[in-house]
C-alpha cells in the first residue's frame, strides 16, 4: 500500500476536541474483528501495538484516542499486509453500530441521516464532525476529524465517508451522485484499490478541491421505504437521553456497565448493584438523581439496548429475550417494550425488516 504524499490539507485544520479523544469500545472490538478477517489477529495486533486489552476494553467504555490511533497507524503500516481502511468499510454492518447504527437505518429520508450523524455522532466518538454545504444544483457532504497524522486523517477521511454512503446506499442509492477527494487513491501493488468501487459504487475523483460526498438535494428528500417515523422517533428519544449524559459518564458508565454484567449473569437487583458499587441506594440515588437519571432509567436504557439489538437481528425468541433481559415472562417484555417504543416487539421487527 503507497502512501501518497499529497496528503489532503485539511489535515491541519482538523476537528478540535474539547474532551479527549475517544471512542466507543464496541465500534473498536467490531474494527479488531474485521481486521481479523485480514489476518490480522486481535492478540497480535495488541502485542505489537504495545496495547493491553485494558486498553481496548476499559471500565468506562471509551476508548482513548491514543489507543485508536495506535490500532490505525499499525494496520496501515504493517510492513507485510497494510490494510486499505475503506476496505474495513466494506465489511461493515451499520445495525453492528449500535443504537446510533440502528437509527440512522430507520431515517425517512437521507436528510435525516445526516442530522442524526450530526447530533448523535458523539455517543459513538467526538472524533468526527460531519458537515454539509449547499452549492447550485449539489450538496456535499464532508467531515471534520480529530487526528493530527495525516496518513491517518486521509485513512479516516475515507473511513467515514465510506461509512455514511453505505448507509445512504442502503437508503436511497441515486441520492449519491459522486466521490471527490483532495488526496491521490491508495493503491495496492500499482493498482488503485478496488475498495473505491466496492464501497461506493459510484464515481470516484482525485486531487479535487475537497473531500466530499456530492447528492442529489432534491433525492436526500424523498422518503424512504425502509424508514419508519415511529422507530425513528422512539429511538431518537433513546439517544437523546443517553446524550445527555455524556459529558459526565463516570457514575453512569459505571452503573450500566454492572447492570449489563447483572443481567448476562441472570440476575438484577437494586440491592446486588449498590454492593457491587460500594455505595448505599440512598446515596446512589441522589448521585443519579444530579445527573437528571435514575437507577430504573439506566436499567431501562440497558435493556433497550439488549431488545434492540436482539430484535433486529430477526431470530429472537421473546420467551428467551425476556427471561435475558430479567422480565418475569414474555407478556411482561412486551408490556415494557410499547411503553418504551411505542409498538410491540413484533412490530419492531417487521418495521425494521428483520
Amino acid at each position: 500500500m503507497r502512501k501518497d504524499a499529497n496528503l489532503d490539507a485539511r489535515a491541519g485544520e482538523c476537528l478540535a476536541v474539547s474532551t479527549p479523544g475517544r471512542v466507543r469500545a464496541e465500534i473498536i472490538d467490531l474494527y479488531l474483528q474485521i481486521c481479523e478477517r485480514f489476518g490480522h489477529p486481535r492478540e497480535h495486533t495488541l502485542a505489537a501495538t504495545g496495547l493491553r486489552e485494558r486498553h481496548v476494553n476499559p471500565v468506562d467504555g471509551w476508548v482513548s484516542q491514543g489507543t485508536v490511533e495506535a490500532l490505525f497507524q499499525y494496520r496501515i503500516g504493517h510492513p507485510s499486509q497494510p490494510i486499505h481502511g475503506l476496505s474495513i468499510m466494506g465489511l461493515l454492518d451499520p445495525a453492528n453500530t449500535g443504537l446510533l447504527g440502528y437509527l440512522c437505518l430507520s431515517c425517512l429520508n437521507v436528510n435525516d441521516l445526516f442530522h442524526s450523524l450530526e447530533t448523535f455522532g458523539p455517543l459513538v466518538s467526538n472524533l468526527f464532525q460531519p458537515r454539509s454545504e449547499h452549492h447550485p444544483g449539489k450538496l456535499l457532504w464532508q467531515v471534520d476529524l480529530g487526528y493530527r497524522d495525516p496518513v491517518l486523517h486521509q485513512d479516516s477521511t475515507e473511513m467515514v465517508l465510506g461509512a455514511m454512503a453505505i448507509l445512504i446506499q442502503k437508503m436511497n442509492p441515486a441520492a449519491l451522485r459522486q466521490v471527490s477527494f483532495r488526496h491521490q487513491p491508495v493503491q495496492i501493488n500499482g493498482t488503485i484499490s478496488r475498495a473505491y468501487q466496492e464501497v461506493f459504487h459510484c464515481p470516484v475523483y482525485f486531487g479535487r478541491p475537497c473531500s466530499a460526498l456530492e447528492l442529489d438535494p432534491q433525492s436526500v428528500q424523498r422518503k424512504t421505504f425502509s424508514g419508519s417515523s415511529v422507530v425513528f422517533r422512539a429511538l431518537t428519544q433513546q439517544a437523546s437521553r443517553m446524550l445527555q449524559r455524556i459529558s459526565s459518564p463516570d457514575l453512569v458508565a459505571r452503573v450500566k456497565q454492572e447492570v449489563d454484567g447483572m443481567l448476562s449473569e441472570g440476575m438484577i437487583s437494586r440491592e446486588a448493584l449498590c454492593e457491587r458499587l460500594g455505595i448505599s441506594y440512598r446515596n446512589l440515588h441522589r448521585k443519579l438523581k444530579s445527573r437528571q437519571t435514575s437507577y430504573q432509567q439506566l436499567l431501562d436504557e440497558v435493556r433497550a439496548e439488549r431488545a434492540v439489538a436482539a430484535l433486529s437481528d430477526g431470530h429472537a425468541n421473546l420467551e428467551a429475550l425476556a427471561d435475558s433481559l430479567a422480565f418475569s415472562s414474555a407478556k411482561s417484555f412486551s408490556r415494557w417494550f410499547v411503553s418504551q417504543f411505542g409498538v410491540s416487539p413484533c412490530r419492531f421487527q417487521q418495521q425494521n425488516g428483520a
